[in-house]
């Protein structure tokens, strides 16, 4: 049981409302976490993306605004 929720009987649905939000794996290898090629923030929208923490239309904000929050600053 996690939040109410047997993990072991619960959908794909109900899963991916709990993952990113309610439980999450902090990855210890920064290689394991990101993919080198790839920009970070664009990373970060796959997430939000994934998880519906922020409208699509403004996923790159909401990518900055986090970023920001951790004072990794915009590059050009």
């Amino acid at each position: 049981m996690f939040s109410g929720v047997d993990v072991r009987a619960a959908s794909d649905d109900q899963m991916r409302n709990l993952r990113g939000r309610e439980m999450s794996m902090i990855f210890q290898s920064p290689r394991l976490a990101l993919n080198p090629i790839r920009k970070v923030g664009v990373q970060i929208e796959d997430v939000l993306r994934q998880h519906a923490q922020a409208d699509s239309a403004n996923l790159t904000d909401k990518a900055v605004e986090i970023l920001e929050q951790v004072r990794i600053a915009r590059s050009a």
